[in-house]
């Protein structure tokens, strides 16, 4: 295989090698799968050929400023996508929650890629049942803990998009807590939701 020669090319190369990166195994495993076979290769496909890499590349700004919005489109799109292919698995999971947990960890891996690290304050955190039940906990601070807590004792792929941002802002209080506590003081920690990850290794 030749190496990239034009922009079009380099950010196919960019949007495949992500998807098959930040694929998340553990969804197509057990009695209860949260998607069905073959979903990896449809999903590097929707990466490949649908996810919107080049407007994002040239738009990265503007994308930052309205991050929310911009990740709500991509999640009703990759949706519809594994509903038109019928890659959803169990019953009960919301489609748009199962691409945002894809998504999520695309962005994530996305990072390796020196331009798109503006976006990095505003990546969301992607939510697994591993997620909720650390959140869950006592020992975990968060704004509206009660409220929270309501939205914990579901599975992350049966919430809906509200309750989904809810918990992602509620991410941030985490976040901020945590920056205050830290004895080590540096401006480039702690500074996006991702970061969060080390809460449960």
């Amino acid at each position: 295989m030749s190496l990239p020669q034009n922009i079009g090319d380099y950010l196919k190369f960019i949007a495949t090698e992500t998807a098959r990166m930040a694929w998340p195994g553990s969804m197509m495993r057990g009695r209860h799968q949260i998607l069905k076979k073959e979903a990896k290769k449809k999903t590097e496909t929707f990466f490949a050929e649908e996810f919107p890499i080049r407007a994002l590349w040239d738009n990265l700004a503007v994308v930052a400023d309205d991050y929310r919005n911009w990740h709500r489109k991509v999640c009703r799109d990759l949706a519809r996508w594994l509903v038109k292919h019928k890659r959803m698995g169990a019953e009960g999971n919301i489609p748009e929650a199962v691409a945002a947990k894809l998504l999520d960890t695309f962005m994530h891996q996305l990072m390796k890629t020196e331009r798109f690290r503006v976006l990095w304050p505003e990546l969301y955190l992607p939510l697994d049942r591993r997620v909720f039940a650390v959140l869950h906990s006592p020992d975990i601070e968060l704004d509206g803990k009660d409220r929270i807590n309501e939205i914990l004792r579901k599975s992350p792929y049966s919430i809906s998009r509200k309750e989904y941002e809810t918990v992602q802002e509620s991410l941030l209080s985490l976040l901020a807590l945590q920056k205050s506590k830290t004895s080590f003081r540096r401006e480039d920690l702690w500074t996006s939701r991702i970061e969060l990850n080390c809460l449960w290794l």
